[in-house]
């Protein structure tokens, strides 16, 4: 534990030292700038050098939505009359634009100074696409096909795919490199113009910086192979050919109406007509597509949100349940402690009154006993002594002839009186010390016999608290692992549907856009029809009517455009 406090501060002081907070509440109070919930990577841009000419090395000045590389790294020197931002891509200059396409397939949200970027997947941008399968020969068997993506980009998109082509080459759906012309799209010709193509080269090795694939044997043999580049040629080359064809029927066209300026304003009104009915179409599918991408957008952000509050409520009430879980646990186990710290003390300090108050009672039961035999013997002693002087006095003669008996019968009586009053004692101490010992034993037995309780209590508990922390461990896991589960499954339900509808409007707009071609373009057929036959009427009635007056003229011609029975007639020959 101390040793990750330790590291927890070590690098603590690293980050304060290198970096512009100087205090730890500086550094905590960057995270409540960030956006509910709170969650990503924040990079800060501090400590930055300036250039020659006084400019910092990124501009923060020009667009305050954006973060652009200054003119002065692109000039040189050498040509006064250069100016590098007509033919630099605008991905090399703008952060916004290289975020743009950094993922192939883009699963975050990117946000340059608090303003989200809108990112695009360009597989989807392209027309007339077709996926090609390439996989070269030293290819390993465990190791995927390379899937290359080719097309066309469309009319309607603008910045670097307006003049720039090339194949965009992405590893594990991050960016590499950008409009690189392979093979044929680097020749002096039209082979390859104008094609795109994407490829996932996840078996090329990225330098560490993440701008260019290390040169090794697998990079320049894929950089010389020509079969990924073979279909550019033709594929570039029926593009032209379809561009030139069908400008010169669209100028065919134009000659054609300009012939006949009769008819021009009517078929110029037409074609307005219909341009401004497509344009106000396109502009409704525009709006709608728009519309229910946004909604869609809001729908997904706001399903997001609540669920991200669903799971930080559960996390809060799960780490609330556990937290009382564990003080009502801690505050159980104190109170044992101390209960059973109260019962041992109180069965030690009854033991030691009784213990005490054994010896006591021991110690005056031997001094009793000593005091009896000592009266005892004192009153024996007076009681002789009494018969003695008695005895001498009324019987000397008898005295001296039973001296001797009686001194025998004294020291007799002496030597037996010693040795009762020395088994007395023998027995008294014989009895304390087996009662000491037996008290000993007791106390020894019951305090056995207490620390044994005292441990298999706390063993009991002890695995019962590990047992209720192993199951709130689990529990916590379980409901974490669903919770993953269920965000997870509904964010991966959120974006297939996000998917499928943005796929059905794309499909429902490419297909209103056929159909509308193929309207103008039927009106279009049916227009030049109308004028081939308004030019046949015209000329038939010409030369019928050469003899007519001026003033009848007129009429015949709108009579032939509203025409009559006897027009049909003579329209008929």
């Amino acid at each position: 534990m101390s040793r990750s406090c330790d590291f927890g501060a070590n690098n603590l002081d690293v980050i304060l030292r290198y970096s512009p907070f100087k205090t730890e509440k500086e550094l905590m109070n960057q995270f409540d700038n960030m956006k509910y919930p709170r969650t990503g990577t924040m990079i800060i841009i501090y400590n930055l050098n300036r250039l020659q000419d006084g400019t910092e090395e990124l501009d923060f000045n020009s667009d305050p939505e954006d973060i652009l590389c200054p003119e002065s790294y692109m000039k040189e020197d050498t040509d006064e009359y250069f100016n590098p931002l007509e033919n630099v891509p605008k991905y090399k200059k703008s952060l916004k634009p290289y975020c743009s396409i950094l993922y192939m397939c883009p699963k975050i949200k990117i946000s340059v100074r608090k303003v989200i970027v809108k990112t695009m997947q360009i597989p989807r941008m392209l027309t007339n696409h077709s996926k090609r399968k390439y996989r070269p020969r030293w290819l390993n068997k465990n190791e995927k096909s390379i899937t290359i993506v080719l097309g066309m980009v469309c009319e309607d998109c603008e910045g670097d795919f307006k003049d720039n082509y090339g194949f965009f080459l992405y590893n594990r759906n991050r960016m590499i490199k950008a409009f690189e012309r392979i093979g044929c799209q680097k020749q002096a010709n039209e082979k390859g113009v104008g094609v795109i193509g994407v490829a996932e080269l996840d078996i090329l090795t990225p330098t560490h910086n993440k701008q260019n694939f290390c040169p090794d044997r697998r990079y320049n043999s894929f950089m010389g192979q020509r079969k990924p580049v073979t279909a550019l040629s033709g594929i570039g080359r029926d593009r032209v050919r379809q561009y030139k064809s069908g400008a010169a029927k669209v100028k065919k066209r134009k000659e054609s109406f300009i012939q006949s300026p009769k008819e021009d304003t009517f078929v110029v009104a037409v074609k307005e007509s219909l341009d401004t009915f497509v344009v106000a179409v396109k502009e409704s599918l525009d709006t709608f597509v728009v519309a229910v991408k946004e909604s869609l957008d809001t729908f997904v952000v706001a399903v997001k949100e609540s669920l991200d509050t669903f799971v930080v409520a559960v996390k809060e009430s799960l780490d609330t349940f556990v937290v009382a879980v564990k003080e009502s646990l801690d505050t159980f186990v104190v109170a044992v402690k101390e209960s059973l710290d109260t019962f041992v003390v109180a069965v030690k300090e009854s033991l030691d009154t009784f213990v005490v108050a054994v010896k006591e009672s021991l110690d005056t039961f031997v001094v009793a006993v000593k005091e009896s035999l000592d009266t005892f013997v004192v009153a024996v002693k007076e009681s002789l002594d009494t018969f003695v002087v008695a005895v001498k006095e009324s019987l000397d003669t008898f005295v001296v002839a039973v001296k001797e008996s009686l001194d025998t019968f004294v020291v007799a009586v002496k030597e037996s009186l010693d040795t009762f009053v020395v088994a007395v004692k023998e027995s008294l101490d014989t009895f304390v010390v087996a009662v000491k010992e037996s008290l000993d034993t007791f106390v020894v037995a019951v305090k056995e016999s207490l620390d044994t309780f005292v441990v298999a209590v706390k063993e009991s508990l002890d695995t019962f608290v590990v047992a209720v922390k192993e199951s709130l461990d689990t529990f916590v896991v379980a409901v974490k692992e669903s919770l993953d589960t269920f965000v997870v499954a509904v964010k991966e339900s959120l974006d297939t549907f996000v998917v499928a509808v943005k796929e059905s409007l794309d499909t429902f707009v490419v297909a209103v856009k056929e159909s509308l071609d193929t309207f103008v373009v039927a009106v279009e057929e049916s227009l030049d029809t109308f004028v081939v036959a308004v030019k046949f009427a015209d000329k038939c009635l010409n030369v019928e009517n050469e003899d007519l007056p001026i003033s009848n003229r007129r009429d015949v011609t709108n009579r032939a455009l509203t025409p009559s029975r006897g027009s049909k007639e003579k329209y008929t020959r």
